[in-house]
């Protein structure tokens, strides 16, 4: 039993797996910020935009 253990903790095949999941979701996170750092910038420009047409509006014909 004791050796069954030893030989368990001593493996580590699984560890690289582990390692490339860790790396993988620090990168999507990395990516996520961002996406939505981008996105609230492309926001905030189409607000602005909109802004200004509203304020000027033109007539219809």
């Amino acid at each position: 039993m004791m050796r069954s253990i030893k030989k368990m903790i001593k493996n580590e095949s699984g560890l690289a797996a582990l390692e490339y999941g860790l790396i993988a979701s620090a990168i999507a996170v990395v990516i996520l910020v961002a996406v939505m750092g981008l996105g609230n910038a492309v926001k905030g420009k189409f607000e602005g935009i909109t802004k200004e047409l509203n304020k000027n509006p033109t007539s219809q014909t």
